[in-house]
């Protein structure tokens, strides 16, 4: 039985190797949705809020379907969440909690 012997250019393995570092780095990079922590709620009661409705959040994922939508879950759920605080919107985050980013 015979080797195959297979030769590569160099240049060809650094431009590989460069693709792959950018891939690796760009993967790493990539935005997120919604932060894994949010905006830290200044009144405690919005903060009592979030603890409420992540318990809620929990209940309902199994008919969420993976939906990371916060009206979605309103939807699913039936619960009425108190309004967020001016400027500041409802979101779920990748760690499955509920938390407060910008409205914008």
């Amino acid at each position: 039985m015979t080797r195959l012997k297979i030769s590569v250019p160099a240049r060809a393995l650094t431009g590989a190797a460069c693709c792959i570092c950018s891939l690796a780095l760009l993967a790493g990079c990539a935005k997120k949705g919604a932060g894994d922590e949010g905006l830290a709620p200044a009144d405690p009661q919005v903060a009592a809020n979030l603890v409420m409705l992540s318990r809620e959040l929990r209940r309902a994922l199994p008919a969420l379907n993976r939906s990371t939508n916060f009206n979605d879950f309103i939807a699913v759920s039936h619960v009425e969440a108190p309004p967020p605080p001016t400027g500041q919107k409802y979101a779920i985050s990748k760690k499955w909690k509920i938390i407060l980013v910008d409205a914008k």
